[in-house]
């Protein structure tokens, strides 16, 4: 059968009209006029097969040398999702997901700084953090508000963790009220689920290293330790250009009770 630009545009039209009901109002967004067209363009070409015919099965690589998303993702669909799309089923929250179950919760933090603000021999320690961690996305996302005071300064930080199902690892992006950029971190792809989770990133240090780092690349390294339901450290390690790592904090959490 020839295609042709004509019976793509009407074959995506169809397509979305039927998915809405010829009752509702017709109100369709670019996006979704774009997506419905890639996607049966691509299940007309020549040689191309659809999802229901496609012959890659899990644990087995497709052309491009990788496994299929539902092998790749490693979720047994619950009731309810066996339908959905595996791109989809892909993004599910999974067993790497799971495994930070633990860090729900309100939590007290005790922080210790060994560098900028103290020193390994004289660290600067404070008691009035607090952190809130919560599900964001469907479970996909933990979010981590932390504030209070270090000294007589207010200090506040967001996180949002998370685990790439398709790359097997840890994700982890961090904003506060001193740094004007983002710190993004990521563990090594095919980690998998762990209780002792690191990532690593760079920054560009705006003088936090003194005015001479300022403008430079710094990486960083942040260490997540699962030890209980009730207790977990996060540190941070920062690595400046031509130096070795050191350690920056240690923040040790502990469970509120009700």
């Amino acid at each position: 059968m020839k295609t042709t630009l004509s019976s793509i545009r009407k074959a995506a039209g169809g397509a979305a009209l039927r998915a809405y009901g010829r009752s509702a109002p017709i109100r369709f967004s670019l996006p979704l006029i774009l997506l419905s067209v890639v996607f049966i363009a691509g299940c007309a070409l020549p040689g191309h097969p659809s999802g229901a015919q496609q012959s890659t099965k899990p644990g087995q690589k497709n052309e491009l040398g990788l496994e299929s998303l539902s092998a790749a993702a490693k979720n047994e669909p619950k009731q309810g999702q066996q339908d959905i799309p595996l791109f989809v089923r892909a993004g599910l929250p999974g067993p790497g997901h799971e495994a930070l179950k633990p860090l729900e919760g309100n939590w007290r933090v005790e922080k210790t700084i060994y560098a900028v603000l103290g020193t390994p021999d004289n660290p600067t320690v404070s008691k009035d953090l607090v952190s809130r961690k919560t599900w964001m996305a469907d479970g996909r996302y933990l979010k981590d508000e932390t504030e209070g005071k270090i000294g007589s300064e207010k200090y506040w930080r967001m996180g949002l963790l998370g685990y790439s199902n398709i790359d097997k690892r840890y994700e982890w992006v961090t904003v506060d009220a001193l740094n004007a950029n983002m710190m993004i971190y990521q563990g090594e792809t095919g980690m998998g689920p762990q209780t002792t989770i690191s990532m690593s990133g760079f920054f560009t240090d705006q003088g936090l290293l003194g005015e001479e780092n300022a403008g430079k690349q710094v990486g960083m390294r942040t260490v997540i330790k699962i030890e209980s339901e009730d207790r977990h450290t996060i540190e941070l390690y920062f690595t400046p250009s031509g130096e070795k790592e050191f350690l920056l904090d240690r923040s040790i959490y502990t469970r509120e009770k009700p």
